[in-house]
């Protein structure tokens, strides 16, 4: 067990020092929706008053918070560590979707958004790693995206996936998702209730990649966008999840306690 906000976190957030209701969520978390709506509000606190609460229509459509600059800057380091508590009704049967993602810039291209992610898909969990050129503003500055492109976006160049054959997220309670990303070695983790998912660790390279290849899963010189909520991919009912006590540091935070 660990403390909501540890001293060395690098930011954290209990959503209690937002007003119930709220949608507008800065200079904390950038929100961003396609098909979703993401607010603050007192419907199904973990352990304070109030939780992050995300609905999605059907279909493709995202709900998220970004801990995200405009001009590109570190948000996060090369190794980092995070933790969110999540609770969830459902999964889709066959979609892929996603709690977390971190992205970031390679060493030669300031737009490029290697991005790390944990969710599942056909009910199973997930890793993900995709490569993409990001949209850019006439000024140089970058505007918010969650995990996924917008179809006016440069589409991807690389994305691959790791797939636990047997492991699922527990539904209808609350649950500690913990991510580890170490873009110096190639290599992610997931951890559910404290325990972690080895079906699914990355060391290297994952399983298979859209298109055949199987590239390793060369990370980003640091992480510019931590991504947060719930994101869906394909065909796929709509969909309402909560979020509480992120937390994202250098070493592992462990599960909050109330």
């Amino acid at each position: 067990m660990a403390a909501a906000c540890p001293a060395t976190a690098i930011f954290c957030d209990d959503f209690e020092g937002f007003a119930d209701g709220a949608t507008a969520l800065g200079p904390k978390w950038v929100p961003y929706t396609n098909g979703g709506t993401v607010k603050v509000d007192a419907s199904k606190p973990r352990g304070g008053n109030r939780a992050l609460h995300v609905t999605t229509m059907a279909n493709r459509a995202s709900a998220d918070i970004l801990k995200v600059t405009a001009d590109g800057s570190q948000v996060a380091p090369p190794v980092h560590w995070g933790r969110v508590m999540v609770w969830v009704a459902a999964v889709p049967p066959q979609a892929h979707w996603s709690f977390t993602h971190a992205s970031g810039p390679t060493a030669a291209n300031r737009i490029a958004q290697v991005k790390y992610s944990h969710g599942g898909q056909f009910g199973k969990l997930f890793a993900g790693y995709s490569v993409r050129n990001r949209p850019v503003n006439a000024d140089g500055t970058f505007p918010p995206r969650g995990g996924a492109p917008d179809p006016t976006d440069p589409q991807g160049t690389i994305d691959c996936s790791k797939r636990a054959p047997m492991a699922t997220v527990p539904l209808r309670q609350w649950v500690c998702w913990e991510w580890k990303y170490d873009a110096t070695k190639n290599e992610t983790q997931l951890y559910v209730n404290g325990t972690e998912q080895t079906e699914l660790t990355v060391m290297g390279r994952g399983d298979d990649c859209v298109g055949g290849i199987n590239p390793a899963w060369d990370g980003p010189i640091y992480f510019n966008k931590v991504i947060i909520g719930w994101e869906q991919y394909q065909d796929a009912p709509a969909q309402e999840a909560w979020f509480d006590d992120v937390a994202v540091g250098p070493d592992r935070i462990g599960c909050a306690v109330n």
